[in-house]
């Protein structure tokens, strides 16, 4: 969503991979800027595909209209201000033929902060390999490249945009943990995708809402799964562990309160329910 200015740089470096094996869709989210003149003399190679939509819906629903053009084995997710190092395609398409089983792949990317539009020395992001879903919904690193099997995808409906906020935010830990329901899930240390980090994304505009969004999207990939969800909060960032709990032995008595002022008629209860909650 308007990047004209850095779009190119991303597919530059995938035309300049090692492995020539690929096709490139670009899903402009209802851009306001000049992406569709940037990307034109690309329409000549006949390996890119621009698929527009009218208005902006956010990266999972964007993803998901990839993922049904989708002609490839393996889709991989280039974010459009960020890049591949040129080797990038060819490691992790073997890192498939060695496990037939694996459904997606992550790994530890190189990350160039920009602070006032002054690049500082870029770092090499920490990781670690995880399998689990709880262990994937809780991972504290940033994971890219992030490469999945088609197929894969497929039986899991692609990315899910049924939260609040409709797939905006948290979808990376969200697609990855669905994943690994069903499928090996694996880690690539090698360093093979370049990552702008930059003070304007959307979880940096407003760090209280990401946080919100978060916490929401974890609490109910914990209540599905049936864990319990411990979690902090700190400097505006969310820390969370989900584990299974043990089966109680009492199941004790709720109380359930919820503050409300206004619209009575959302408190109207369906008919026939079979139980109560007082509202205060």
């Amino acid at each position: 969503h308007n990047a004209d200015h850095t779009v190119r740089r991303a597919i530059e470096s995938v035309l300049r991979q090692t492995e020539q094996s690929f096709e490139i869709i670009v899903v402009d989210d209802g851009s306001t800027d000049r992406t569709a003149q940037t990307l034109a003399p690309y329409f000549r190679t006949r390996r890119l595909r621009l698929l527009a939509n009218d208005s902006n819906r956010g990266l999972a629903h964007a993803m998901n209209r990839a993922l049904d053009a989708c002609r490839g084995k393996f889709l991989l997710q280039l974010d459009a201000d960020d890049w591949l190092e040129q080797d990038a395609l060819e490691r992790l398409v073997d890192m498939f033929a060695q496990d037939p089983h694996a459904g997606a792949i992550y790994g530890a990317p190189r990350v160039h902060p920009v602070n006032d539009r002054h690049a500082r020395e870029p770092r090499i992001e920490g990781g670690f390999p995880v399998s689990t879903p709880a262990d994937c919904l809780t991972y504290s690193y940033l994971q890219a490249p992030r490469i999945y099997r088609t197929e894969a995808l497929r039986a899991v409906a692609g990315w899910r945009t049924d939260d609040a906020f409709e797939g905006r935010y948290f979808e990376d830990r969200v697609t990855l943990a669905t994943i690994a329901e069903r499928y090996r899930v694996r880690y690539c240390p090698k360093p093979l995708y370049n990552v702008v980090e930059r003070s304007e994304s959307l979880s940096r505009r407003d760090p209280l809402r990401a946080a919100s969004a978060k916490l929401a999207i974890l609490w109910r990939e914990a209540c599905e799964r049936g864990m319990t969800l411990s979690y902090s909060f700190t400097r505006g960032l969310v820390s969370a562990k989900c584990f299974v709990s043990p089966p109680r032995t009492d199941p004790g008595r709720w109380s359930i309160v919820i503050p409300f002022c206004g619209a009575p008629e959302h408190l109207v209860l369906t008919a026939g329910a079979q139980h109560a909650i007082a509202v205060s």
